[in-house]
């Protein structure tokens, strides 16, 4: 019986050990800008992966979230105004971040500002609102 413990135990710890090898191998690669590490079951995986697989995003000095400066949101409403310069009807958020290439959440500033500054008008409320130049 305690052979059979041992050998259980002995083909757990190669089992483990290579595993081990394995991501510590995979993780060097990534962080010598090798691509992007395998999962060891087909899925590739994120080198940038938080702890549940979500994206962190850029982070700056003590592991804070970086913030956008005004020059950066104010070539993002420019961006903005331009395409609904383009588009001859009022526009909904979605179109506007697929067009541009941006998330809702970097969307949501620049619309701001633009409606503040007057740049913009938005017509109707929550899901529904269009936004065009005024």
């Amino acid at each position: 019986m305690d052979s059979k413990i041992n050998s259980i135990i002995q083909n757990f710890v190669a089992e483990l050990s290579a595993a081990l090898t394995e991501a510590s191998h995979a993780a060097i690669n990534v962080a010598l800008g090798g691509g992007a590490a395998s999962a060891g079951n087909g899925r590739r995986i994120r080198p940038n992966a938080g702890a549940h697989g979500i994206g962190v995003g850029p982070r700056g000095r003590g592991g804070k979230r970086t913030r956008r400066t005004e020059a950066d949101v104010q070539a993002q409403l420019d961006k903005v105004v331009s395409f609904l310069k383009r588009s001859k009807e009022p526009t909904g958020a979605d179109a506007i971040t697929k067009a541009l290439g941006l998330t809702t959440t970097e969307l949501a500033t620049p619309i701001k500002l633009g409606l503040s500054s007057k740049l913009l008008s938005k017509q109707g409320q929550r899901r529904g609102t269009k936004y065009s130049i005024r």
